[in-house]
């Protein structure tokens, strides 16, 4: 009885270990691929181009997708997006890092402030001085430089992560607006009609809208020298003056497949095996006690 009670010991510490063993195979870790978003256009002010480029890459993170799922079941994700490495914005021949801008983005809808760019600033209103009051180069640059401190320019985002489902499956909420850092819950509920073998195809993306925002502050008017310069320019370009820079989708998606498996069920077939696997169990426990017999112990 004692060989019995070890084996059967022995039998359920390797079922834990089985189990726990499947449980880490399906504790997927999240997804993550890295997208960048890319704006290229001449902004039109006034009757001038301002040729501006912005790029910036982010990651898209998703986890809780699984490798595996049954009809009807459904999976909790979480969405996030993290910013990486290299944003950046370029005017002429001068391109600036905006990675601390973008960690600082507040509001809602979120607005990067870069007015603490003062070369930017200064480059900018040089452009318009030069080109919609005629001023002679020098001149503007001077006079841009003197009042790049209150010049306000900012960047308003729109930001949202869609999805495409392919298969028997539903995703809800299917579009996310967010930002950085927040954790967006997310259902993955797969079609009880759904079949063993069938394959979900889950594909996100995410779409980012920028709004560029100029004014000047209003003690710049006052300035006897710079006042009157600065006016004549405010009502010529309209100031304060919002630009749409347009929205682009970035350059990479986060893709996943995920396998339909029905629930297992009892078949003649299994039966059989089972009854097998159990018969052969009991045929070694017999053999263990006729090999080694445990002599009875007298008082």
């Amino acid at each position: 009885m004692s060989l019995i009670k070890v084996c059967l010991k022995g039998s359920a510490s390797l079922l834990l270990i089985v189990l726990a063993a499947g449980l880490l195979v399906n504790a997927q870790p999240a997804k993550a691929v890295t997208t960048t978003f890319r704006w290229e256009r001449p902004l039109e002010i006034g009757g001038s181009e301002i040729p501006l480029k912005v790029s910036v890459p982010i990651v898209l993170s998703v986890a809780g997708l699984p490798d595996r799922i049954q009809p009807g079941e459904e999976a909790q994700l979480r969405v996030e997006l993290r910013p990486s490495e290299g944003a950046s914005i370029q005017f002429s021949d001068r391109t600036f890092n905006i990675d601390a801008l973008i960690l600082r983005a507040s509001g809602k809808p979120y607005e990067v402030d870069l007015s603490g760019l003062t070369p930017l600033a200064s480059s900018i209103v040089a452009r318009l001085l030069e080109e919609e009051l005629k001023m002679p180069h020098d001149a503007a640059e001077s006079l841009s430089s003197a009042v790049q401190e209150n010049v306000k320019l900012t960047l308003t985002c729109d930001l949202k992560v869609g999805v495409d489902v392919a298969g028997a499956a539903a995703l809800n909420p299917q579009e996310i607006a967010t930002w950085f850092n927040e954790a967006n819950p997310q259902t993955l509920k797969v079609s009880q009609n759904a079949k063993d073998g069938d394959e979900i195809e889950v594909s996100y993306y995410v779409d980012w809208g920028l709004t560029l925002k100029i004014d000047l502050s209003s003690s710049v008017y006052s300035d006897p020298v710079a006042g009157p310069v600065m006016k004549k320019l405010a009502q010529l370009i309209g100031l304060p003056l919002t630009r749409g820079l347009g929205a682009v989708r970035g350059d990479e998606r986060l893709t996943h497949r995920i396998q339909v498996q029905s629930p297992y069920k009892l078949t003649p077939e299994t039966v059989i095996a089972g009854a097998g696997l159990a018969a052969a169990a009991i045929s070694i426990i017999i053999i263990m006690l006729l090999k080694y017999p445990r002599k009875p112990s007298w008082r």
